[in-house]
């Protein structure tokens, strides 16, 4: 079949064949043969040399299939395999000459005498180059992504069906065999096809930091103003990042966030300052934040944030 390394194994899937037909006839036409049963349409057999299966016959020629190999453990990167694969078909025909033993005639006479041999009806080649899982990932999750989104057009009632089901099934088993997740990879026409891990709760991540954090350092004596201002600065841009990153979010719904945080801390210290504490630091404080509020407000309406959602 190819040069592949000795104990290498395929399986043969084919929905419309009925696998002990395959081996009776198997064992009817061959000495000895390496094929087994794997189940009712599969055949497994060693890959390694030149291996016949015979199809048997039957009102269906055209077969849909699917083969599969199985490496053994030891091969390395940079190795490359192939496979090749033949159908093969009896043909018929006459000639002049006899048959080693048959009886001799007149000169005179001609005789036609019958021949059968083997002909190749069709043949294809399966070239295996051997990679590391780091570059094999990212080109089996984008192979799964394309054949799901080829694989929702193919009818129940199909010959392919079955056979795209089972390859399906393999192509999902290579990608988790080379440490991704096959449930996060979704049909794609261009196999960018991916399952969101954003988490849409994040979007209360920001707010909650941030007023919290300005009510603290409004309330907390001069000393302590800085460092807690330098903590609220990098626990904003981890979480901005963080939520960028995740859920590739804009401009207009970071600056909501912002708005939404600032205006929360600017009711709470009002609040305080209304119940008593009429500190100086508390009034900067509450105008600062009016005014980083007023600064938020007038971007976001210059880029139109308001207009944008509404037409999403």
């Amino acid at each position: 079949m190819g040069n592949v390394p000795a104990g290498t194994t395929a399986q043969i899937y084919l929905p419309a064949v009925d696998v002990d037909d395959v081996l009776r006839t198997a064992d009817g036409m061959y000495t000895t043969h390496s094929l087994a049963r794997v189940d009712s349409h599969t055949i497994e057999c060693a890959a390694d040399g030149i291996v016949y299966i015979p199809v048997p016959r039957g009102p269906e020629l055209n077969f849909a299939g699917l083969l599969s190999l199985d490496f053994p453990a030891g091969i390395m990167r940079g190795q490359h395999f192939n496979v090749v694969v033949k159908q093969l078909t009896s043909a018929f025909g006459t000639t002049n000459t006899p048959p080693p033993g048959a009886p001799s005639h007149a000169a005179a006479v001609v005789k036609k005498y019958p021949i059968k041999w083997r002909r190749v009806l069709g043949a294809f080649q399966v070239n295996i180059p051997v990679q590391t899982k780091s570059l094999l990932l990212p080109r089996e999750e984008r192979l799964l992504s394309v054949m799901r989104w080829i694989g929702e057009a193919i009818s129940a009632d199909s010959r392919w069906y079955p056979v795209f089901r089972r390859y399906l099934d393999q192509l999902s088993d290579r990608v988790a065999g080379f440490g991704g997740n096959p449930d996060d990879v979704l049909p794609s026409p261009d196999g960018d096809g991916r399952r969101s891990k954003c988490d849409h709760r994040l979007k209360w991540l920001v707010p909650a930091i941030l007023a919290p954090m300005m009510v603290l350092i409004a309330l907390a004596p001069l000393f302590w103003s800085a460092p807690l201002a330098a903590l609220a600065i990098v626990l904003l841009l981890a979480c901005s990042i963080y939520w960028r990153r995740l859920c590739k979010i804009s401009d207009c719904d970071l600056l909501s966030a912002l708005i939404l945080g600032f205006a929360v801390a600017y009711f709470v210290i009002g609040l305080v300052f209304l119940m008593g504490l009429r500190r100086f630091g508390l009034v900067a404080w509450l105008a600062l934040l009016g005014v980083i509020n007023g600064v938020l407000i007038l971007i976001a309406t210059i880029k139109q944030c308001g207009r944008c959602c509404d037409e999403e």
